[in-house]
C-alpha cells in the first residue's frame, strides 16, 4: 500500500528519502528534477540543496510522510478546495468505464485489469493519484488502503442513490440528483476517512476539488446505458428497455446437485420471514439443456423440498419449495432459443399473478439499480390481497408509505435477495393499509391522522337486524309464507 508511511532523514549531510513503494511517476519525476539524486538500498540518497525538491515531490506523490530530520519544515496545511459542480467531468466517463470491472473489484483484488488503470493515466496522469491509485514498477498498480475503503463503501451503497420510474411503455427512467451524490460522497469521506486532516502527509484523504473526478467514476461502475446530464434539474438520467431484462444479465452457473443451469434471475423469501425458518424459492428463471430444466424443475417440485443451492450477490442461499398446492406458474419456451438452441424455464410464486385475500405476496421488479416496482401491477396485486377498496392512482404513495414504516414496525414492503431481478415481500396487514389508504385520501401523513379519522362511516340508513320485516331469498313466494 502506498499509504504506509514514506521517511525522511538526514545522514553524512545528505538527505534520505524512502519512498513505502517504488512507483513510477516518484521516480521518473525525481530523476529529472534532482539529477544528483542516486539510489540506494533504503531509499534515495539526495544532495543537501536538492532536499527541499525532493520531500516537496515525495509528499505530492504519497499521503502519509515523517520527516525526522533535525530541523524539519513545518508541513503545508491541508488544502480541501471546493467543488461548484460536481458533474463538470463527465468526459472522463468513457475514459473511466473500461476500469469499471477493475473498481468494482478493487476491495478484493487490486491488480485486476491493470491495462484500464494505465489507460488513465495516459489519458492524465494525474487522475490515477487523485483517484487513490498508482503505478509502481513492472507495470504493476497499488492503491492505498484507505482508497480501498473508500471506493468498496461508495460502490457498495451507490444503487441507493438511484430513483427509477417506469413509464406507461414499460421503460424505466432512472435518475440521480446533484445534492444526493454530494452528500453521499462526504458521508462516506467522514465515515472513512475521517475529519479532514490539518496538514499534508498525516493520512490518505480525498479532497472535495476532486469530487467530479470521484462521481464520474462512480457513474461509469454502474452498468447499463450511460447517464446524461440534464443541466436545467441538476440530475443525471437515462432511460432503460421494458422489464424483465432492462439490464444486461451474465449467465453464471447455478449450485444444483447433479445438473447444471443459468439462471438468468433468482428471488428467494429468506427463512427470517417464514415460519419454519428455511429460505423458500420465490422466482426461478434458467436457461439450460431441455434435460437438464426437466430435471431441475422436479427437483423443486418434488414433495421432499430438496433445498436448492444458490449465491445471491456474496451470500449463499438454500431454498426449497415453498408447501402448498401448485404453488408455482412455470412457463417453457415453445421452440428452442434462437441463438444458442436451449431451453428456457421459469418458475414464479403464483401470488406475482393470482395474490389470495389476506396473504402476503410477491412483486416482481426488473433488474435496474433502483429496483423500480411496476406499479400499475403493484395496484392490482394489492386490491386482490386486501378488502379495502382503493383509487389505483395512488398505488405510488402506497408504495413509498409501504417501504418506508417508522422505526416500531415492520416494513410492509420488504426488498428480497434477488439477482436479474428485484423482488418485494408485500404483507397483507389489512389494519395498517387502511390506516395508509386513509391517509392518502386525506393528503397527510399516516402518522398525523386523528382517531376520527380511522372511524368508519355508514353511507345510508341503519337498521337494527330486529327492524327488518321482510328478506328476499332464493325460497321465492313459498318460503315467504311458511315464515308468515
Amino acid at each position: 500500500m502506498f499509504d504506509t508511511t514514506a521517511r525522511v532523514w538526514e545522514r553524512a549531510g545528505e538527505v534520505i528519502v524512502a519512498p513505502p513503494v517504488p512507483v513510477r511517476p516518484f521516480i521518473d519525476t525525481l530523476k529529472t528534477r534532482c539529477r544528483s539524486a542516486r539510489a540506494s538500498s533504503f531509499g534515495w540518497v539526495i544532495p543537501a540543496d536538492d532536499a527541499e525538491t525532493a520531500v516537496a515531490l515525495l509528499r505530492a506523490h504519497f499521503p502519509v510522510v515523517q520527516d525526522a530530520r533535525q530541523v524539519a519544515p513545518q508541513p503545508p496545511p491541508f488544502v480541501d478546495g471546493g467543488c461548484d459542480d460536481p458533474f463538470r467531468r463527465l468526459d472522463l466517463i468513457a475514459v473511466l468505464t473500461p476500469a469499471a470491472p477493475a473498481l468494482r473489484a478493487i476491495y478484493h483484488d487490486r491488480h485486476e485489469a491493470r491495462a484500464a488503470f494505465a489507460q488513465l493515466a495516459a489519458y492524465d496522469p494525474t487522475l490515477p493519484a487523485q483517484l487513490g491509485l498508482a503505478e509502481s514498477l513492472e507495470n504493476q498498480w497499488v492503491i492505498a488502503y484507505a482508497a480501498q475503503r473508500f471506493w468498496h463503501e461508495l460502490l457498495s451503497g451507490l444503487a441507493q442513490l438511484v430513483h427509477g420510474v417506469v413509464l406507461a411503455d414499460g421503460t424505466v427512467r432512472e435518475t440521480i440528483t446533484a445534492p444526493d451524490l454530494m452528500e453521499y460522497w462526504h458521508r462516506t469521506r467522514r465515515q472513512i476517512c475521517g475529519a479532514v486532516p490539518e496538514h499534508t502527509g498525516q493520512r490518505w484523504y480525498p479532497t472535495v476539488a476532486t469530487l467530479p473526478i470521484w462521481i464520474a467514476g462512480l457513474l461509469a461502475c454502474l452498468e447499463g446505458p450511460a447517464f446524461t446530464l440534464d443541466e436545467s434539474t441538476a440530475t443525471v438520467f437515462r432511460h432503460l428497455p421494458p422489464w424483465p431484462l432492462r439490464l444486461p444479465s451474465e449467465l453464471f452457473r447455478l449450485e444444483v446437485k447433479d445438473a447444471v443451469h443459468w439462471p438468468v434471475s433468482v428471488c428467494v423469501l429468506p427463512g427470517s420471514q417464514v415460519g419454519d425458518g428455511q429460505d423458500v424459492l420465490l422466482h426461478l428463471s434458467a436457461v439450460g439443456g431441455l434435460s437438464k430444466n426437466r430435471a431441475l424443475w422436479a427437483a423443486i417440485l418434488d414433495g421432499r423440498r430438496e433445498p436448492l443451492a444458490v449465491r445471491i450477490g456474496k451470500q449463499r442461499h438454500a431454498p426449497r419449495r415453498i408447501e402448498g398446492r401448485r404453488p408455482y406458474v412455470s412457463d417453457w419456451n415453445d421452440q428452442p432459443l434462437h441463438a444458442s438452441g436451449l431451453s428456457h424455464l421459469a418458475l414464479t410464486h403464483r401470488s406475482a399473478f393470482e395474490p389470495a385475500l389476506g396473504q402476503a405476496f410477491v412483486h416482481l421488479a426488473g433488474n435496474d439499480a433502483a429496483g423500480a416496482p411496476d406499479l400499475v401491477q403493484f395496484a392490482q396485486q394489492l386490491s386482490r390481497a386486501i378488502s379495502l377498496p382503493f383509487d389505483l392512482a395512488w398505488a405510488a404513495q402506497l408504495w413509498a408509505y409501504g417501504t418506508n414504516p417508522d422505526d416500531t414496525e415492520t416494513a410492509l414492503i420488504t426488498p428480497l435477495p434477488s439477482i436479474g431481478c428485484q423482488g418485494y415481500w408485500v404483507l397483507a396487514d389489512e389494519p395498517r393499509w387502511m390506516r395508509l389508504i386513509i391517509a392518502v385520501q386525506h393528503g397527510v401523513a399516516p402518522e398525523d391522522l386523528r382517531d376520527d379519522d380511522l372511524m368508519i362511516t355508514d353511507i345510508g340508513a341503519a337498521l337494527r337486524l330486529d327492524d327488518v320485516i321482510e328478506q328476499a331469498g332464493e325460497g321465492g313466494d313459498e318460503g315467504m309464507r311458511d315464515e308468515g
